[in-house]
């Protein structure tokens, strides 16, 4: 079910928001903490959108309860934890994957009817250099809300 979701979510998220994440076949995985351990960056954009039963709407729709609320220019600390844990505010996701193909680093969290997906971006160095947070939440009318979150 999880595997489904989080299918779900990445091709959602790379319909519905301006920058797409492809992954490679050939990821492995190598952990971010031996490079960095606390990283910062501000939100620099947003996208809120659904599907429901009436179809897509790509953007400016309300953020349903549950889905921090991030504002434009918040200054957003992340941790790696020497579990390879990224960390910040009152999340904790598990990482996911290293992929060559977009230099990013992903951590997935799930919950009930909530996924949290954050891919870092990084330089030849490994040296974050944006971050993307995605949301993804089916609500009890059956619509399914994707919250993206650009950081740089």
């Amino acid at each position: 079910m999880k595997t489904i979701l989080v299918t779900l979510l990445w091709s959602a998220t790379a319909y519905l928001s301006p920058v797409s994440a492809a992954e490679s076949a050939t990821a492995e995985t190598k952990p971010l903490v031996k490079v960095v351990k606390t990283f910062s960056f501000k939100v620099k954009s947003k996208v809120s959108s659904k599907i429901d039963g009436t179809g897509s709407t790509p953007g400016g729709v309300p953020i349903p309860p549950g889905i921090p609320k991030y504002k434009i220019g918040k200054s957003i600390t992340f941790k790696i934890a020497k579990s390879d844990h990224l960390i910040w505010k009152d999340h904790s996701l598990a990482p996911d994957m290293y992929s060559p193909m977009t230099s990013s680093y992903s951590y997935i969290g799930t919950a009930k009817n909530r996924i949290t997906m954050v891919e870092v971006f990084v330089n030849t160095n490994d040296k974050p250099t944006s971050v993307r947070i995605s949301f993804y939440k089916r609500t009890k009318s059956g619509a399914h809300h994707y919250v993206n979150y650009y950081l740089e």
